[in-house]
């Protein structure tokens, strides 16, 4: 059974953003408390509970079941793995593997 549901179907509104989103998507996320389910790697950087897509197992959809497993990333324990203290130092180092996200107060340091 293919299942198609919109924005209108969820009672959720859309937005727009000029150019990236990403940051946009991040502040909303952390207003409303909930995750980010995305593919993009730019999530790995904004303090918001992030899901990759890839890891969200869709199989039990079709049934009476209201979860879905997934992956939640943990931001610290990938500082903690690459030794990674200061934020700004993580922003440019994710900036050196091809994230396009950097904050602005970062170029300031």
């Amino acid at each position: 059974m293919e299942m198609h549901l919109s924005l209108i179907d969820l009672k959720e509104s859309g937005l727009d953003a000029i150019y990236e989103a990403d940051e946009v998507i991040a502040h909303l996320a952390a207003k409303k408390q909930c995750p980010v389910i995305s593919n993009d790697s730019d999530f790995y950087l904004f303090d918001v509970p992030f899901i990759l897509l890839d890891s969200l197992d869709l199989s039990m959809l079709d049934s009476d079941c209201n979860t879905l497993t997934c992956e939640m990333f943990n931001r610290q324990k990938m500082l903690d793995h690459y030794n990674i203290h200061s934020l700004e130092l993580f922003h440019l180092v994710a900036a050196l593997i091809g994230n396009d996200f950097i904050p602005p107060h970062v170029f300031d340091t």
